[in-house]
């Protein structure tokens, strides 16, 4: 719809085949959109390739540059500002997350472009007179976000809706568990194999429950970042999806082929 009708119009009526980057990625082509089952694809989306888990030095230079707390419990946030990527509802969030564990002291991260002055004003505003301004942290658009991922503990992926985002791939990788929305996207799919797990549809006291859960377990946290990880090593890198993309650009070459040679 973002992309305007017209456009939809046009992409329906010249493309032959599909690749769904999430289950329900292609749930929603053939739901929503009427495209054929049998034309879609899924393959997941990828990063090219697994990066090296933090150092302890690395995670103490990026908790630095938020001049984060000694202690505190991070969870981050990414991406530009966006009514889909959920950035407003972070004030809720860390109220909900300080009504459910006082220690240790959680604090919230954001990593990426801020949105306009309007928005900024009104997220500002909403953090001030919910009391939870100190706890918010942001950085800005950087070139590198990998150097401040490591700061985080937890990823709250706040979107409303998400394909399958990358940035939660790269945090992942780094053994960052995921917390997400149902209903909002692909990302459901990968946690449900215990990366991380998914709470209803923003139902934000649900996720500082589970967020309260990981700041409390260590060890749970920390298994399901490896889980994370693993998942992205078998299905999350260009080494697997590369084929799997190769495949179908053939079949559907060689079907065009088929049809040329048939007169058609």
């Amino acid at each position: 719809a973002r992309s305007g009708a017209e456009n939809l119009r046009s992409v329906l009526a010249h493309t032959t085949a599909y690749i769904a980057v999430a289950q329900a990625v292609r749930e929603n082509l053939i739901n929503h959109h009427g495209i054929p089952a049998d034309k879609i694809t899924v393959i997941y989306e990828h990063i090219r390739e697994l990066p090296p888990v933090p150092t302890a030095a690395e995670k103490a230079a990026a908790r630095s540059a938020f001049g984060l707390p000694a202690g505190a419990f991070v969870v981050g946030g990414c991406g530009a500002e966006h009514w889909r990527k959920g950035r407003d509802l972070i004030p809720q969030l860390l109220l909900a997350l300080r009504r459910h564990q006082a220690q240790p002291e959680i604090h919230f991260v954001w990593i990426g472009r801020s949105g306009t002055a309007e928005e900024e004003a009104n997220l500002q505003l909403d953090l001030r007179n919910a009391g939870v301004a100190a706890l918010f942290h942001t950085s800005g658009e950087v070139e590198n976000p990998f150097k401040l991922f490591p700061a985080i503990d937890v990823f709250a992926l706040l979107s409303r809706d998400d394909p399958y985002p990358l940035v939660c791939l790269e945090v992942a990788a780094l053994e960052i568990p995921i917390v997400c929305f149902d209903n909002a996207g692909g990302m459901p799919e990968f946690v449900q194999d215990g990366a991380g797990e998914s709470v209803p549809y923003l139902d934000l006291p649900a996720m500082a429950a589970v967020i309260g859960k990981f700041a409390t377990d260590s060890s749970t946290a920390h298994r399901s970042g490896q889980l994370g990880r693993e998942r992205v090593c078998r299905e999350n890198t260009l080494a697997t999806t590369g084929p799997q993309l190769r495949e179908v650009i053939t079949r559907v070459l060689q079907g065009r082929s088929g049809d040329q040679d048939s007169g058609q």
